[in-house]
């Protein structure tokens, strides 16, 4: 059974709005830890900040830092908002930038490198993989391959950074350009409890292995009620936010040499992992 019909935006933003407002005082002890995460990131970004020269991890983790908070705000506002089940997508990249994080803290310049190596590589692939689509079907290609070229361009760049470094390009990017969940968390002996775990419930979320239907349907008498407006389930979305969100903040000060920071977020993740859900 459906359980409202109907639903439009002004409906949807305003029961949203209200539900927000109705659980925020569960969590009134951490909610105010969000100003203090984003003091810290704030602090990790106010530097100088390039991929080329003697720190290209400084950029590089700024990148994934900015990426995780705004990840994080918006897995937020979902899970305050009556929208649970969609936490678990937003978290899994911040898992994976977690373990970007590890890797630059390990090995700074060939892992960070090897990060925006890959990715820019991967980006060429699927703008050439376009690219002869549109020039098959003799559509237009408008800036497309002025494009790809200002890639290949960045991708020359980044070899030399890794050869003045003293690195293999190849090396370093079979090593860091894709990321393997797996092989990483066995390298750190966090494979048991991130990858079979952690790592494996958000991907039962993201590759939809219907590990998400308990939060939106519920059962009464003679029939099972299914929920597209938003509901109030699965609070612990909200800790894991911040579980998340100031383990890679801590990760991420260390790397820079902040260890005040580093010790803030440390402190900050202690408090939450003592919050139980409502």
């Amino acid at each position: 059974m459906f359980e409202k019909t109907f639903w439009g935006w002004p409906e949807f933003k305003v029961e949203i709005a209200r539900m927000i407002s109705t659980q925020e005082r569960y969590f009134k002890t951490i909610l105010p830890l969000l100003k203090k995460a984003d003091e810290i990131v704030a602090k990790i970004l106010n530097r100088p900040l390039s991929y080329v020269g003697k720190r290209p991890q400084d950029f590089v983790v700024a990148s994934l830092v900015t990426r995780c908070f705004r990840l994080s705000i918006v897995a937020l506002h979902s899970a305050l908002g009556g929208y649970p089940d969609t936490v678990s997508v937003l978290l899994r990249p911040s898992y994976e930038i977690g373990l970007r994080l590890l890797q630059i803290e390990k090995d700074p310049i060939p892992a960070s490198l090897g990060y925006l190596l890959g990715g820019i590589k991967e980006e060429i692939r699927i703008a050439e993989s376009w690219f002869k689509h549109l020039r098959d079907s003799r559509q237009p290609t408008g800036n497309l391959e002025h494009n790809i070229e200002n890639l290949k361009a960045y991708v020359k760049t980044i070899h030399k950074e890794l050869e003045n470094h003293g690195y293999s390009p190849d090396e370093v990017e079979k090593k860091y350009g894709k990321l393997k969940p797996k092989q990483v968390t066995k390298e750190f002996g966090i494979e048991d409890h991130f990858y079979d775990v952690s790592f494996g419930f958000m991907s039962g979320y993201v590759h939809e292995r219907g590990f998400a239907l308990d939060n939106y349907y519920r059962d009464i008498p003679g029939r099972r009620v299914y929920h597209v407006g938003p509901i109030i389930k699965n609070p612990g979305a909200v800790i894991d936010i911040f579980l998340d969100l100031f383990k890679n903040l801590h990760i991420a000060a260390k790397i820079l040499g902040e260890l005040e920071l580093s010790e803030q977020a440390l402190k900050a993740h202690m408090k939450v992992s003592k919050t139980f859900p409502i």
